[in-house]
């Protein structure tokens, strides 16, 4: 899986027109962004159960956002289709009956530049079946999103991209979590202050020190002075007495 890179201009390579037989060279190459693929909750879900509980291979559509990271799916639709345990036909008929459904839903048609499939048991590489309908698809589309699905939890989400003339095969593709509003974060950062406090310490002495003189540590250690030498004896010989012998 492709790593996200930066967007740069067009970058100059060495020219190769050496060829003797007819042949189409790219005389540059370009560094794109590599997008990413996301689906609101409900459809992730959807799609989820429609992969685990058909037995069949099935497909949907779905409209498609453009974000800073790259694209979000926010609706699926399922159109009439004629399906077995390997393929699955949508035709032109049932692609115009779903734009018209859209529209008269007071949405946009247009945006509808997600194919997403079933391979039900199968291996999620694409057939060639699927390579005719995404190019179809592609044909009158800015751009399109393909993805194919198994029971087994495997998926090949590919972005054919006409504007940098790219297909972006196998992109990372996730659900779509959105980010804390502005007043959620200030409430969240006022419950983390008003709850959170740093522990107090306090010493104790020991149980058997507690009943003692005040002088319980060693006068070299606390500074304390005594006013002479019998006193200072009368401590360091006491086996209770820390500083002691």
């Amino acid at each position: 899986m492709s790593k996200k890179k930066t967007t740069k201009p067009y970058v100059a390579k060495a020219i190769s027109s050496h060829s003797m037989e007819p042949t189409v060279t790219s005389m540059y190459r370009t560094a794109v962004t590599v997008p990413e693929v996301r689906y609101t909750p409900y459809v992730h879900k959807v799609i989820q159960h429609i992969v685990a509980h058909q037995p069949q291979e099935i497909g949907w559509l779905g409209l498609v956002d453009k974000t800073a990271y790259g694209y979000l799916v926010t609706d699926l639709y399922i159109p009439q289709q004629t399906v077995s345990a390997a393929e699955t036909d949508i035709d032109q008929d049932a692609m115009a009956a779903l734009a018209l459904e859209i529209d008269e839903a007071g949405l946009d048609p247009s945006k509808l530049l997600y194919w997403g499939h079933s391979h039900v048991n199968m291996a999620v590489s694409p057939s060639h079946q699927d390579e005719q309908q995404i190019a179809s698809f592609v044909e009158n589309s800015p751009f399109f999103i393909r993805g194919i699905y198994n029971k087994y939890g495997d998926r090949k989400v590919d972005v054919y991209d006409k504007q940098s003339n790219t297909v972006f095969q196998c992109v990372k593709d996730t659900v779509d979590t959105p980010e804390l509003t502005k007043q959620e974060v200030k409430d969240l950062n006022n419950l983390m202050k008003s709850n959170l406090q740093k522990p107090v310490y306090t010493y104790r002495a020991p149980l058997h020190h507690q009943s003692l003189s005040k002088f319980t540590r060693s006068p070299f250690l606390t500074g304390l002075a005594f006013d002479d030498d019998a006193t200072y004896l009368d401590k360091i010989t006491d086996p209770f007495y820390e500083g002691g012998y």
